[in-house]
């Protein structure tokens, strides 16, 4: 697993693995690759934290998580669909 700290409008994209909260903080595991699993961590009583408490009726979905530079949303989560053209 590789811990990762998002920037201001950097996006990761995985299967949403699962969704810890242990101690003081709140830690969402995302499967990149077969070898590889992204960890993103904030504490508890972040709005951070908050958001990704909110993400366990995604377990299993590809979701993408957006770091951004407002205050009342730090991060943005959302489900991605793969639209096939034919």
């Amino acid at each position: 697993m590789k811990e990762i700290r998002l920037q201001p409008w950097q996006e990761i994209v995985g299967i949403l693995k699962e969704i810890k909260v242990e101690g003081d903080q709140t830690t969402a595991i995302l499967r990149y690759t077969r070898q590889v699993d992204f960890v993103i961590s904030y504490l508890n009583g972040t709005k951070e934290a908050e958001i990704l408490q909110t993400l366990d009726n995604l377990l299993g979905q590809e979701v993408a998580i957006l770091r951004t530079d407002i205050p009342e949303k730090p991060i943005l989560a959302r489900t991605v669909s793969k639209t096939i053209r034919t």
